[in-house]
């Protein structure tokens, strides 16, 4: 993997079969940065990152698509000259992870990093970092299937198995409310 956000493997396997025939024999990054010129959907390059989401939230770069400004969201994602207003993907909230981690922001507003995303995939998803509120890493990386699968390799983080695998299978990526802390309960 070149960039956490152009998976090979996964990227090939996003793509329809003939799609798919086409990108080995041509190569896969050449055949992205073609298909990404023709009026078809994005596809997607990574778990990490949803181009059809992304320009679902942001009207305002779909529109900067349709107008060639940009030639894809993932090109939008990686070059606009604004990276801390743009989230990747549902899972993982700039704001919040920022807020989480002020250590992680000054070094953003230092210029060290692009943004927390570029953080939270070089260091924080293996320092268990938490991408957004909704999401109880700790206790999704202990149900057993997850456990199990994160130990022999399947995923190398809790976000990245739910990405994969957990959320094909309907894996909760937090306990149901019932079981989580209360405020008071948490700080004990």
């Amino acid at each position: 993997v070149g960039h956490p956000l152009f998976d090979t493997p996964y990227f090939l396997t996003s793509l329809e079969p003939e799609g798919a025939v086409q990108a080995k024999a041509r190569g896969p990054l050449p055949y992205y940065l073609h298909r990404i010129g023709l009026p078809a959907p994005e596809p997607r390059t990574s778990p990490f990152f949803d181009p059809a989401w992304y320009l679902r939230q942001y009207p305002a770069v779909a529109e900067a698509l349709a107008a060639g400004t940009w030639r894809c969201a993932l090109q939008h994602y990686l070059c606009n000259d604004r990276p801390g207003e743009f989230d990747p993907l549902p899972q993982f909230s700039e704001q919040f992870y920022l807020g989480q981690n002020p250590g992680v922001a000054q070094t953003v507003e230092r210029g060290e990093r692009r943004n927390g995303y570029a953080h939270f995939l070089a260091f924080g998803a293996m320092e268990m970092r938490a991408p957004a509120a909704a999401i109880d890493r700790r206790w999704y990386a202990a149900q057993p299937r997850v456990r199990d699968d994160l130990e022999h390799g399947r995923a190398a983080h809790p976000v990245e198995h739910w990405l994969r695998i957990g959320r094909d299978l309907g894996l909760p990526i937090a306990p149901p409310s019932e079981e989580r802390p209360t405020e008071g309960q948490a700080h004990t």
